[in-house]
């Protein structure tokens, strides 16, 4: 397993169990007093839970165990990615709680971690050119943000994007204006961080924008209003 890119076995940990959980559900559904029926609204979701238990084994003692179980906390202060041994998947989250057990005190001890995170795959990278219509299909099963990246090919002033932002509520298509564009510039809108640049300067000011850019699950038809681009769309695939 590894923490940021760390793999716990340099502190003489490895994977032992990990137990998977799902994101939770919340309604704001409800069923107001004297109205025939019900009003349903669409259901929010939560953080994903996940449970690892790690088995410490190292010579030294027990103090040695126990700086290992200290330096694999030090470790999960901050937001984490997390890769398990044997799993496709990674997850980025925060450690919500822990223990430890000192199953045989001067030889092996457990530590059980428990996670808020959410589940997503490898990034995956589209790029098209010269099309005005073009379809990318998210493997996931949750909508995804997407890193949208567009280089005009000849002068142009302006181009409208459609398909890749959507109203949260009733899933309308919010067409995206770029204005003031340049050819060779690669404009950049960030689903996951929310900022806009062009070549690394921000480009809010010359944008039209009402969500930011997610993919639903299964294929999305992504429209530009002219064809002389590059365009490049990346996501990793989120799932329940």
């Amino acid at each position: 397993m590894k923490i940021n890119g760390w793999d716990v076995s340099c502190a003489g940990a490895k994977q032992c169990n990990v137990t998977f959980g799902n994101h939770g559900i919340s309604s704001a559904s409800e069923w107001i007093r004297a109205s025939p029926v019900p009003v349903f609204f669409r259901n929010d979701i939560g953080f994903k839970s996940l449970k690892i238990v790690l088995l410490i084994k190292k010579k030294g003692g027990r103090e040695t165990l126990l700086r290992a179980r200290s330096e694999i906390l030090s470790r999960l202060l901050e937001p984490v990615e997390i890769v398990l041994d044997n799993y496709a998947n990674c997850f980025y989250g925060i450690l919500e709680k822990h223990s430890a057990q000192e199953n045989v005190m001067r030889r092996w001890h457990t530590l059980t971690l428990e996670l808020n995170c959410y589940e997503c795959g490898r990034q995956v990278t589209e790029s098209f050119t010269e099309t005005d219509q073009v379809t990318v299909t998210n493997m996931g099963n949750l909508v995804t943000p997407a890193v949208i990246e567009v280089t005009p090919l000849s002068g142009t002033a302006t181009l409208s994007v459609t398909g890749i932002c959507r109203d949260a509520d009733t899933g309308e298509n919010l067409p995206v204006v770029l204005k003031n564009l340049k050819t060779g510039k690669t404009v950049t809108i960030d689903g996951e961080t929310g900022l806009i640049t062009e070549d690394g300067a921000l480009k809010a000011g010359d944008t039209e924008i009402w969500a930011l850019p997610t993919l639903l699950p299964g294929d999305n038809r992504i429209i530009l209003d002219n064809k002389w681009m590059e365009l490049t769309v990346k996501f990793r695939p989120r799932f329940m």
